[in-house]
């Protein structure tokens, strides 16, 4: 199965993903670099895990694209069966359609239940030390794919909320093992036989306000 990993230059995710890949022998055919991770989502990143999570950079041949307007970038996805949406912000609707079977996504919550932002804070809130990264296909709606894989990530306690958010994406690189290694035979004509529809339901989450994330961390650190 011919791979690429999509992702802004610089982006967390895709150089996570980058490294869980190659450490388990399955470094992507094509690493495509659209746009650059901005200044302040790295400053985010790095202070919502107290500089715990800071992935190696991609090392290997990568292909860059400023924007998603290069016909050039087209041409690439065209040649895989998988593109792996690994922080390269929104997808165009055309390109949706380009790999062989589709695009995969590993979203950090249980879906249809947890939608959008912040799902893993969200989750937390509402009273639970587990919350799941999700491996679906993506298409036109937000994190409404047909599902692949689910994993529990669960909360171990005398964690800080720094600690568990290090380890989240982390963990949903192996969810992102998982989720190929469960497609590696499937064609365009049997796909639908290794997917699961979504049902219907859920919410979507917004950005959690700072106010109510500091409950978060309160909750996280009395565990």
């Amino acid at each position: 199965m011919k791979t690429a990993l999509v992702f802004k230059d610089g982006n967390f995710v895709g150089r996570e993903y980058h490294r869980a890949l190659v450490e388990a022998g399955k470094c992507p055919d094509i690493c495509i670099s659209v746009g650059r991770m901005t200044f302040e989502s790295m400053k985010f990143e790095y202070k919502r895990t107290g500089n715990l999570w800071n992935p190696p950079p991609i090392p290997s041949l990568t292909f860059w694209f400023e924007n998603w307007r290069d016909y050039r970038l087209w041409d690439l996805i065209r040649e895989v069966d998988v593109a792996i949406q690994a922080g390269c912000g929104f997808v165009p609707k055309e390109a949706l359609a380009m790999p062989k079977l589709g695009w995969v996504n590993v979203h950090p919550g249980r879906l249809p239940d947890y939608k959008g932002s912040s799902c893993p804070e969200w989750a937390i809130l509402g009273d639970t030390v587990t919350i799941w990264t999700t491996a679906h296909m993506l298409d036109e709606g937000l994190d409404t794919g047909p599902l692949i894989w689910e994993r529990p990530y669960r909360l171990k306690s005398g964690w800080s909320y720094e600690e568990w958010r290090a380890g989240i994406y982390p963990h949903a690189a192996g969810t992102l093992l998982k989720a190929l290694e469960h497609l590696k035979d499937a064609t365009p004509e049997t796909l639908n036989e290794y997917v699961q529809p979504q049902t219907k339901g859920g919410y979507v989450y917004p950005r959690m306000p700072d106010r109510i994330l500091e409950k978060v961390k309160q909750k996280v650190a009395m565990e």
